[in-house]
């Protein structure tokens, strides 16, 4: 998708868009979604995963890691312990020191907010859904999660049957 995405570009604004992803091979439900609907990318995209390890820190060394996917499209994994709290300043900072230099407010964040229906099932399924979904809801929200600020975020929604 990114090769037919340079050989053929939509109109480009300027900036920096980050799409946050969960899996690392995986094209961002919000990528797809602003593509469809404002039919424009930003000078620079940025698939960005942050994974959780089974330490309780992660050294600074191993911290983020960055890849050229294209002269437009970067995937940057950031890693942190059980312990940490990620931060995307410190992000940002581990980037630039690596070469993708990022500054905070020329930057948005695109991320997928995904509503929980559910579908026709039996009845203990349902209450096991029903209390799925009232964690979900309760669950702390990705901006406040990251310390990304609230007027940087862009959030694009799809229904999810559980």
């Amino acid at each position: 998708m990114i090769a037919s995405l340079e050989k053929s570009p939509p109109v480009r604004v300027p900036g920096t868009a980050v799409f946050m992803s969960r899996a690392m091979n995986v094209i961002p439900f919000a990528l797809l979604h602003n593509l469809k609907h404002n039919k424009v990318l930003h000078e620079r995209v940025v698939l960005l995963t942050l994974r959780t390890e089974d330490a309780p820190f992660v050294h600074n060394v191993r911290r983020v890691t960055i890849e050229a996917l294209s002269p437009t499209f970067w995937r940057v994994v950031a890693s942190y312990g059980f312990k940490e709290t990620p931060d995307m300043e410190e992000i940002f900072h581990r980037c630039g020191l690596e070469g993708l230099s990022c500054r905070m407010m020329e930057t948005s964040f695109f991320m997928s907010h995904e509503s929980l229906i559910i579908g026709k099932r039996p009845w203990y399924l349902m209450l096991r859904g029903k209390l799925f979904m009232a964690l979900s809801r309760n669950a702390l929200r990705a901006p406040d999660q990251y310390l990304i600020p609230p007027n940087r975020v862009i959030e694009l929604g799809t229904q999810i049957e559980i």
